[in-house]
């Protein structure tokens, strides 16, 4: 009896399965991508922040070096122009994992259906069965009706 219930839509269910695997690997690789850009913002922001500290100092120390300073000064705008652009690349980091979030949300919803329905074809199999069984019972309590009436006739 086991091998009667068979799902009709099992191939369904593994390439939907499948397909929400992949949309979770490129869920975790956009959120890798995300974190790191977040982290290279932290990165320049910390360097920027420290570049700023070392000038204040090169200034407030007893001689003063025009050049130094002028090619600090460059550096930091030009770390400042990275800072801006890690801050482009994160937000689009971001925006492209939060898209592969939803994108593994509607995998996993359309598996998840179909592991529903199969579970009510399992249960719907299960009381056919039964029914089928009940009915036995049933027919075989009534001939054995039959025939005790019969012989006390």
């Amino acid at each position: 009896m086991k091998r009667a219930f068979r799902f009709r839509l099992e191939r369904v269910a593994r390439a939907r399965a499948l397909a929400e695997e992949a949309a979770r690997a490129d869920l975790a690789a956009a959120q890798d991508v995300a974190r790191r850009a977040d982290e290279r913002v932290g990165a320049l922001a910390r360097t920027i922040a420290s570049g700023h500290v070392t000038q204040a100092a090169l200034q407030t120390a007893g001689r003063l070096d025009v050049r130094g300073l002028l090619s600090r000064d460059r550096s930091l705008e030009q770390v400042e122009r990275q800072l801006q652009a890690a801050h482009a690349t994160a937000r689009e980091a971001a925006e492209r994992a939060e898209a592969q979030l939803a994108v593994w949300r509607d995998r996993k919803q359309d598996a998840s259906a179909l592991e529903t329905l199969e579970q009510r074809h399992r249960e719907a199999h299960r009381q056919a069965l039964q029914k089928a069984e009940n009915a036995e019972l049933d027919e075989a309590a009534g001939q054995r009706f039959q025939n005790r009436r019969r012989s006390g006739l």
